[in-house]
Formats: C-alpha cells, structure tokens, sequence
C-alpha cells in the first residue's frame, strides 16, 4: 500500500474514533442535564419552553446570538417573583429541535407563535430580547401588534449594523470572510469530535454561575448545536432584509438598554464602532414615542447577565406600565 493510502487510511480511522467519541459523549451528559422546562411543537419539530411564576402580563424573552434559554438565568427567577416569565430556545439551540431554516428571523417568529400558541401561553406578551433575540422580536413586535404591550431590548441588534464593515479595509473584510467559511465547517467538525476536543462549545455566555456553564456547556458541545453555522452571514442579511421590509412597531412602551461597544469589528477602531452603535441604539428608541433609553457604562454586549438588575428593572417598570393601563 503506498504512503498516501495508508494516510487516507489512518484519517479515516481517526475520523471513525471521533465521530464515535462525539456520540458516547453527547449519550453520556443527555440523562445528567434534563430539560428544566417542556418540549412543545413549535411548528412541526419540538421546542423547548421554560416559564416561571404567575401573573399578567407575561414575559417572553429570547436570547442573543447561539445563546439558550440560560442565558436568562440571572434575570428569569427574579421577573418571576412579581409575574408569569418564559424563556425558550429556538431551533437547534439548547434543548429544541432543529427545525426547517434554522436562523431566519422570520422563521423564529413564525415558530415562536406556534410554540406560545401550542403551550397555551396566552398574550398579549412583554417581550424582551438581547442583541439577535432583539432583532427577534422587534420583527415578532411588528407583525402581532395584538400581541404585544411592551417590550425590553437589551443591546439589540440592529439591521443596518453590518453596513460599518465596508469602512475596513479590503483586507480585514477579507479575513472575516475567510474566517466565515472555516466556521462553516464547523457541523462537521463537531461530528467528527473535533470541537469536543478542543473544547469549542457553542453559545456558553461567560459569566453565569458554574452550575449553568456546565450545563450550556454539554449543550454545547452537541452537534446539532452547529447547524445553524454553515451560511450564517447569508442568514443575517436576510433577517436583516426582513427587519427592513417589516411594518412599523405598534405604540407600546418600549426601554432600550444600550451598552458601549468593547471590540473592533471587521478591524475598526472600537471608538468608531462604538459610535455608530450608539446611533443605531438611539434609533432603536425612536421607533416608539415616549420610550426610554438607557445606556449602561460599565456593562458589556451581556447586560442581562454583567448588569442582570438593569434588566429586571426595566422589565418590571414596562410590566407595570402595562398594569397600569388596563
């Protein structure tokens, strides 16, 4: 056998052990960290709902990014004690399913109505949602205004930010790029048990107890938890896209907290960045009238878990504006 078959062959094998590591791995931690909540169909595939508490109006909060129902942690318990919060977690993420065009906005919306529907979780709903998840329901917002009586954004997205990307130069536009695609292969390298060995989980948001890293870490490390990766930036254009073409937001109250921006993206000076995320946060409040915006200077892009108090707060004023009214 010449050389370049026996290293076919030898890859091969390790391929076979990976993939076999990832399997007893993901079999292994599934029966030590049992979904806190119930799976309910969201659409024509099972999604994960957690809710807490009692009272009206009730809460629905989405998290950003690859992030989970945990990342609520900090905040979920405490809105609980004055009403009724529910977290969930969208398609391949945390304990749900995958479902058809993973990553949509559109299509999170779609099932996020199904899957509140199905459970019986009657609205109108405060929402609130942190960087993607605002995205979410700002569009959730604008399409059920019925639905909705308030809303929390916490360091929203917002449709326009990637238009600061063609202010870098070529090069670094280029990197991220290139960056994007070895990211793609990221599912496969998740079931071939790269990922876990590396110790690559996807959306564990630092900060939150151990107990709860522990637990966003096992989910992971799943391979279903990288699906969602091939095709992303694609994906947030058209959510973008989505968001533009949306109707305006119905007049409910509305607080937008903001955070400074920390990094350089796309290898912009963080001042700049920083700037320009500011005047999309403050376009983001004024979408409705009278809403309050607050900008936080010490937490990050994580407020709901840096500044958790700031979060709560300002779901409880909107829950009890909503009170108030009715």
């Amino acid at each position: 056998m010449s050389a370049f078959k026996w290293i076919l062959a030898a890859l091969g094998v390790l391929a076979g052990i990976g993939a076999l590591y990832q399997l007893i791995s993901e079999a292994r931690d599934k029966p030590k960290h049992p979904l806190p909540g119930k799976l309910v169909d969201g659409g024509g595939h099972r999604l994960h709902i957690n809710c807490m508490g009692e009272g009206s109006p009730k809460v629905v909060m989405d998290a950003g990014g690859a992030g989970s129902s945990l990342d609520w942690s900090l905040v979920q318990p405490e809105v609980a004690k004055f009403t009724r919060v529910c977290t969930f977690d969208r398609s391949g993420l945390g304990w749900s399913y995958p479902g058809p065009e993973g990553g949509i906005s559109q299509r999170i919306v779609e099932e996020l109505e199904s899957l509140l529907s199905n459970a019986k979780i009657e609205g109108p709903y405060v929402i609130g949602g942190q960087s993607f998840g605002g995205q979410n329901m700002r569009l959730f917002a604008s399409q059920h205004p019925d639905k909705v009586a308030g809303m929390v954004l916490v360091d929203s997205a917002h449709e326009d930010w990637a238009k600061i990307k063609f202010q870098a130069p070529w090069h670094t536009r280029l990197m991220e790029d290139v960056r994007q695609l070895i990211f793609g292969l990221y599912p496969i390298l998740a079931r071939l048990g790269w990922l876990r060995l590396r110790h690559r989980p996807m959306g564990v948001a630092q900060g939150l107890p151990t107990e709860v890293r522990t637990v966003a870490t096992a989910l992971g490390l799943r391979s279903r938890a990288f699906d969602w990766v091939p095709g992303v930036l694609t994906k947030i254009e058209v959510s973008d896209n989505q968001l533009r073409n949306s109707p305006p937001l119905p007049d409910i109250p509305l607080t937008v907290l903001s955070a400074h921006t920390q990094y350089e993206p796309w290898g912009i000076p963080a001042a700049e960045a920083d700037k320009y995320w500011m005047e999309l946060q403050a376009d983001l409040a004024s979408r409705v009238p009278n809403s309050t915006h607050i900008v936080s200077e010490t937490g990050g892009h994580g407020l709901h878990i840096d500044e958790p108090e700031l979060v709560i707060n300002a779901v409880r004023q909107i829950v009890e504006t909503v009170r108030a009214k009715r």
